[in-house]
């Protein structure tokens, strides 16, 4: 319910359902226990231009006791870890207050796939907007794989860095056999696609596709344009190194 981005895939997704049979119901669970359902649906019209959804067909699961463990903010060390588990026991309140038929995740929380694959051996769809492990993190070390630890020469700059190979090690190959469990994983572009394969290689590739979020740009297309038009670029973005900036600043 926080209008972001990210939340548009969920009410397309919902959407979709609704649409593909008179006898789907849409199951959402939220953490945001203060917002009624008719005043979260408002917002979805008002924000993703979602309209006429069937409300009788959507159920609202109120999650009151582990969803501040997914917060990155709650861990102060371990934090990937710590959200890892966090996602587990808020995985675990949700299959006990209702279970579904099949586990749609759109915010990546991988810690729920081992359990709804343990518990209710139903299919499981994540919708992946960015790896929580990536290899370029290992970039970022000074012994950026185990064999480079040859070089090991102690100290505390030295050790931090060994400490973080073996940890980030451990946070990839368990996110690895945790994809393993997803039946379908759907990137939200060729870079997401390509790391996503690259890390969740347990998985068959033809499991591994894009879909591209929903843009709406439908809406801007039926829009009409009085006067002239000058040609401007306003360019929106996350300061990431993947985002290549510099290729928009040389092209335009």
């Amino acid at each position: 319910n926080n209008g972001g981005g990210g939340e548009k895939v969920l009410w397309q997704a919902v959407e979709t359902t609704l649409l593909q049979s008179d006898r789907n119901i849409a199951i959402i669970y939220t953490s945001n226990i203060e917002a009624q359902p008719l005043d979260i649906l408002t917002k979805a019209e008002q924000k993703f231009n979602i309209k006429n959804l069937d409300s009788s067909r959507i159920v609202f699961i109120y999650l009151r006791r582990f969803s501040a463990l997914i917060d990155a903010a709650y861990w102060k060390h371990f934090t990937l870890l710590g959200q890892l588990l966090g996602s587990v026991l808020l995985g675990l309140e949700e299959i006990f207050e209702l279970s579904p038929d099949i586990w749609i995740d759109t915010i990546g929380l991988p810690g729920s796939y081992w359990l709804v694959n343990l518990i209710l051996k139903i299919p499981i769809v994540a919708y992946v907007h960015y790896p929580i492990i990536q290899p370029d993190m290992f970039n970022n070390l000074k012994f950026g794989s185990f064999s480079s630890l040859k070089s090991y020469r102690g100290g505390v700059n030295d050790t931090k860095h060994a400490v973080k190979l073996i940890y980030w090690s451990f946070m990839s190959l368990l996110y690895t056999y945790l994809g393993s469990c997803v039946d379908l994983t759907l990137a939200n572009g060729t870079w997401t696609l390509e790391h996503m394969k690259n890390i969740w290689y347990m998985n068959d590739a033809d499991t591994i596709r894009i879909l591209y979020p929903p843009c709406s740009t439908e809406m801007l297309a039926c829009t009409e344009i009085s006067g002239e038009r000058e040609n401007k670029l306003l360019y929106i973005a996350q300061f990431r190194p993947e985002k290549r900036h510099f290729l928009i600043v040389a092209e335009f």
